[in-house]
């Protein structure tokens, strides 16, 4: 049950197939470890929400936010861009996949219109970058980013993690932004402080987790909402 492709035809077996096979298939797929199912209408309430998606999208520790507003549980301008992509789900009926990191993680989230005119948006979230979304997918990037534990570095010092995350020696970090080799050594060094690591794999495995790209760093930044 992986992929984006079982639950691209979520929506139509929901509004199609109203019977206990309907509630079986709904129960296993809300089930999914790993797996943020969240249905949200069109004037941004949320209508359902799996202990999964408000794990992914909130944290560990947080209320169920079934029946609340997204302005309610999350930032405002974090609200407006998703309430942006909800409306242009409606109005086209054509599915979106938003990449986006919230608390140091990069997520997918993948988004369905449910029925025809029901004015619901079903929205499929998971962690990393599947890279098997289908053409059917327009794909947008978030204008936001919860770094999370990473929200201590500067955008300097996230660019040079991220390039240690391709793979990129120092001296290869220091001719992509066009710096010295010690400069860059210095800002590993201050990364490494910074985050209590000090050994390049684990540096190159959280620049991994989170999925980050040297331009992450000029995203805005917003701390998610409890």
């Amino acid at each position: 049950m992986e992929g984006f492709q079982l639950y691209a035809g979520m929506n139509k077996v929901i509004s199609e197939q109203l019977s206990e096979h309907c509630d079986a298939v709904w129960g296993a797929v809300t089930s999914v470890p790993g797996v943020g199912v969240a249905i949200v209408d069109g004037g941004g309430q949320i209508v359902y929400a799996n202990a999964e998606s408000n794990r992914l999208l909130r944290g560990e520790d947080t209320e169920d936010p079934t029946g609340r507003e997204l302005r309610e549980v999350f930032p405002a301008e974090y609200v407006t861009e998703r309430m942006t992509i909800i409306q242009q789900v409606l109005r086209t009926g054509k599915p979106i996949l938003l990449r986006h990191i919230s608390h140091g993680v990069q997520l997918e989230s993948a988004m369905h219109p449910v029925g025809s005119g029901e004015g619901l948006v079903l929205v499929i979230t998971r962690q990393g970058e599947s890279g098997e979304h289908g053409s059917e997918f327009e794909v947008f990037e978030s204008e936001f980013a919860d770094l999370g534990p990473l929200s201590v570095l500067s955008p300097r010092e996230l660019e040079v993690l991220a390039l240690i995350g391709k793979g990129m020696r120092i001296a290869e970090i220091a001719e992509a932004l066009y710096r010295s080799p010690k400069t860059v050594e210095n800002h590993r060094a201050s990364i490494g402080r910074k985050l209590g690591v000090t050994r390049r794999t684990e540096l190159a495995r959280l620049a991994h987790r989170a999925g980050l790209k040297p331009e992450d760093a000029k995203r805005r930044r917003y701390s998610r909402a409890g």
